[in-house]
């Protein structure tokens, strides 16, 4: 029990940041920390990639050629294309590895954004046009809100990127770390199961005993509370299974605190009827003069 705990408090602050920034991939937490990250202002501005009318004419009379006019093949060559792009990034100081994403209709820019995920962090990101190589907008990692490169920072840390090697054996020992605690958890339950015998060796402990909550001071019962309701939120199918948990847990604790009342009730002696309340006025006087 002791190694069972101890070893939770080390590996908490690793558990807490896999699971918060996993949870940005589920369906459910996912997009309602998205929406959270989005009113707190704890993301990227986006780029602008609408061309002006100038912009997508190439400061002349004629068109050089858009996405609806063309398949999707040219669109790589028309204007200055892709080369032309990557030589309008390069010029803007943007290093590989590079994302590069063509526009998806007409009056569009072309997307460049650097892909080094790894420390330190490169994020830097351009929009162009395709028929000039001009750039339309531009969005330096360092202009994002803190709380934004964090999200990335610690996403990054999660899939082993951020610190490469290092940040991979550092995932697999907190890894074999989890799952001690998880065989101990398994351990201890195994070692003072319902069905083992008194007789058959010393039992490991008691369970915890009921009324834990109850025994709370006010103001800590209201924070359990307000922490459940917001993690049960955030992921349902735990806020089910722990509503579901609580809901069994009630019933058997009235059950069997119903089974010890019909117990000690059946272990009192039976209670003489009270013989004052049973005399007749007559026989109290009798009583009293014998």
């Amino acid at each position: 029990m002791s190694w069972h705990a101890s070893t939770g408090i080390w590996i908490a602050l690793g558990l807490l940041l896999l699971s918060a920034t996993g949870l940005t991939w589920s369906n459910h937490a996912g997009a309602k920390i998205a929406d959270i990250r989005s009113v707190l202002e704890w993301t990227s501005r986006p780029l602008e990639t609408n061309l002006t009318a100038t912009t997508a004419a190439g400061g002349s009379g004629h068109q050089h050629g858009s996405p609806d006019s063309t398949t999707s093949a040219d669109v790589m060559s028309t204007g200055v294309g892709i080369d032309g792009v990557m030589d309008a990034a390069r010029a803007q100081g943007l290093q590989v590895p590079l994302f590069i994403t063509p526009p998806d209709e007409a009056g569009k820019a072309w997307t460049v954004a650097e892909s080094k995920r790894d420390w330190p962090t490169r994020s830097d990101a351009i929009t162009g046009d395709g028929a000039t190589g001009s750039v339309v907008d531009r969005l330096d990692f360092a202009d994002w809100p803190f709380m934004a490169k964090m999200a990335n920072w610690t996403i990054d840390a999660h899939m082993g990127i951020l610190f490469g090697l290092v940040n991979q054996l550092v995932l697999v020992a907190l890894a074999v770390w989890i799952s001690y605690v998880i065989f101990r958890g398994y351990l201890m339950w195994w070692q003072r199961r319902p069905t083992r015998r008194t007789g058959a060796g010393a039992r490991f402990g008691r369970p915890a005993p009921r009324g834990g909550l109850r025994a709370l001071s006010p103001w800590v019962l209201v924070l359990v509370i307000v922490s459940a309701l917001a993690v049960g939120y955030f992921v349902p199918l735990f806020g089910v299974s722990l509503a579901v948990f609580l809901v069994v847990d009630t019933l058997l604790g009235l059950r069997r605190a119903g089974g010890r009342t019909a117990r000690l009730s059946a272990s009192l002696p039976e209670t003489p009827a009270n013989d004052k309340e049973s005399e007749t006025p007559a026989d109290h006087k009798e009583n009293i003069g014998a």
